[in-house]
């Protein structure tokens, strides 16, 4: 029964530290995004999308325009120690009446966690390209917000202007330490374009998104749960003896 008191009694200042040494991982602002823009007889351009940021988020974006439509959709629960983003995006880019179309999908996410941070992102993007004269990009990223520090910094790209139509697939994936009171942008972005006014053709892509952010204890916490260890070997140790053992 004593080793239970006791044990008890050595997790509570653990468990009082703990909370102090996490990080507030709620976005001080984002944009979640998807948009087409034309440009040709018939140009233009149109976007939607999300501003507010939410401790748990599960919504979805869908967009028509000209030939074009363009969905994703977010699940995204974010708590005191870590955070986890999954985004799942299809694009079908279509070129009609000679416009030329860019169609994208896109976030942009800023944070300032009160300790270290440690991310990671992977994307995989599935892409076609069933015409001459096109371009697809893929990017996740987290930097320093003045941008002279990449925490995160991975793309692809692909094209049909010097090769013909083929599709193909990225794989992506960084990860990285974001030391505490950084303001860090993360980002990612999937795009399609046309290069020319070719009409009726549709490029369809589909595409994953997925982070976590966790936060990385304190050197105080660790130093408790080491405390607490020893604590109770000893405790054991001095029963043991008492018992003859």
């Amino acid at each position: 029964m004593r080793i239970r008191w006791f044990w008890g009694l050595a997790v509570l200042p653990l468990l009082a530290i703990t909370p102090s040494g996490m990080a507030s991982l709620l976005p001080t602002s984002w944009i979640l995004a998807v948009g087409v823009d034309t440009f040709g007889p018939g140009g233009g351009g149109q976007s939607t999308g999300f501003v507010v940021p939410q401790p748990s988020f599960h919504s979805q974006s869908t967009l028509t325009f000209g030939g074009s439509t363009i969905s994703a959709q977010y699940d995204i629960e974010i708590l005191q120690s870590m955070a986890e983003y999954n985004v799942q995006t299809q694009i079908s880019c279509g070129n009609v009446q000679g416009d030329i179309p860019r169609c994208a999908t896109s976030g942009r996410i800023f944070v300032m966690p009160t300790t270290d941070v440690w991310i990671e992102m992977t994307s995989v993007f599935n892409y076609s390209l069933p015409s001459d004269l096109m371009t697809i990009n893929a990017r996740i990223a987290a930097v320093k917000s003045d941008l002279t520090v990449a925490y995160v910094s991975e793309g692809a790209n692909d094209n049909t202007v010097s090769s013909p139509p083929h599709s193909g697939v990225f794989d992506l994936h960084g990860s990285g330490l974001i030391p505490a009171g950084t303001l860090t942008r993360i980002e990612y972005a999937f795009d399609t374009k046309f290069l020319t006014g070719a009409a009726n053709i549709s490029a369809l892509s589909t595409g994953t998104m997925h982070m976590t952010m966790t936060a990385v204890p304190e050197p105080a916490a660790v130093g408790w749960l080491a405390a607490c260890g020893l604590i109770l070997v000893r405790k054991r140790t001095q029963r043991d003896n008492l018992s003859g053992r």
